[in-house]
């Protein structure tokens, strides 16, 4: 049997955006990429979404999440996940820490 490996990145981000000569600070958004390139993949995500924004540390998330799942899968699947939060323009990885974050 197949082993699926499903890879979704994280990206936390703060935007700030010059405007009229003032600086501005844009809302938080979340920025997901599905990497799998297969069309005809049998999971594909559809949408993420992530509350509060910004996220406060320490706080609690609720993440929410559509995928269409097409065909049957494996009994065991492995999931990769790295989080990251962006500060200066530079991506940091967020660290493992009991059990969530980025190994």
């Amino acid at each position: 049997m197949n082993l699926l490996v499903t890879t979704v990145l994280f990206f936390f981000t703060e935007l700030s955006v010059i405007a009229d000569g003032r600086r501005k600070k844009s809302p938080n958004f979340l920025k997901y990429q599905d990497c799998g390139s297969n069309p005809d993949r049998p999971i594909q995500i559809v949408e993420i979404d992530a509350r509060p924004l910004p996220i406060r540390s320490p706080g609690k998330l609720k993440l929410s999440a559509t995928i269409n799942i097409t065909e049957p899968l494996p009994e065991h699947i492995n999931v990769d996940v790295s989080i990251s939060k962006y500060f200066l323009g530079m991506p940091f990885k967020i660290p493992c820490y009991h059990n969530i974050g980025t190994w």
